[in-house]
């Protein structure tokens, strides 16, 4: 899960949205069919990853992120800010 983050990270350092896309969307395939093991590794490695770098650069997750990953960051986001 780390090394698909960080492949995901390269790709939008390098504005390539398109290739980008195709991770966070295979990300969140691996979240709706994986058991719990890893739908765990998806939200705490690969989603807390890319959304540190997605803050960090100030980009838009309501444009990369799909649905569920982006409830999944929202709750992430909220949870950390009690």
């Amino acid at each position: 899960m780390a090394r698909l983050a960080a492949i995901t990270k390269i790709f939008l350092s390098s504005n390539r949205n398109d290739l980008a896309g195709k991770c966070i969307a295979l990300a969140s395939r691996m979240y709706d069919d994986g058991g719990n093991e890893v739908r765990n590794a998806v939200v705490n490695v690969y989603l807390y990853t890319i959304s540190l770098y997605i803050e960090l650069k100030r980009l838009r997750t309501r444009e990369l992120l799909t649905p569920n990953l982006l409830s999944l960051y929202q709750k992430q986001t909220c949870e950390c800010s009690d």
